[in-house]
């Protein structure tokens, strides 16, 4: 397994947007989290209450959303580490379809190695606690939006519950 160098010891964006194609305006971070995102979700056979969970984490959240702590910047949007691939001259970034400004504590929480937010970086607590909900809230209405579509997916409907298990425990 390759073990990536924390993403942010070079910044992503070493030139600002446009050395990667991007638009020279970048959108706000989690645009998908929006009221229509949490309406169409009510396809996945979701109970009332666990609708209701959804729509109230995206009320509470929804003033971050509109101006979120720390210094906005330039971010990958989806920095896990299936979107890194191995080449001769290192690791690279890749599918940068939800690149976006924000804090960085948005690409933090994407990561799946908390580890790597202690050691390499100083985030800010509740900023990152606020993005790593948010994170949690963006995936669970992906899976519930697509349900139909793919909802039949082997451990499709336990990832959906764990999530709004841990939405319900934020709260």
């Amino acid at each position: 397994m390759i073990r990536p160098e924390p993403p942010y010891q070079e910044p992503i964006f070493r030139t600002g947007s446009d050395a990667f194609g991007l638009p020279a305006s970048l959108p706000s971070l989690a645009k998908d989290t929006r009221r229509s995102a949490v309406r169409k979700s009510g396809r996945a056979g979701l109970s009332a209450e666990e609708a209701d969970l959804l729509r109230a984490s995206a009320d509470e959240l929804a003033p971050f959303l509109a101006e979120p702590d720390g210094r906005r910047q330039p971010l990958h949007g989806d920095a896990h580490p299936g979107n890194l691939i191995a080449t001769r001259d290192g690791l690279k970034w890749i599918d940068f379809e939800d690149a976006c400004l924000g804090p960085v504590e948005w690409d933090l929480a994407s990561m799946m190695d908390a580890g790597v937010t202690t050691r390499h970086h100083r985030p800010d607590p509740e900023v990152l606690q606020r993005c790593r909900r948010l994170r949690t809230l963006q995936v669970a209405l992906a899976l519930a939006v697509y349900h139909d579509d793919l909802g039949d997916e082997e451990g499709w409907d336990g990832a959906l519950r764990h999530l709004l298990g841990e939405l319900a425990i934020a709260r």
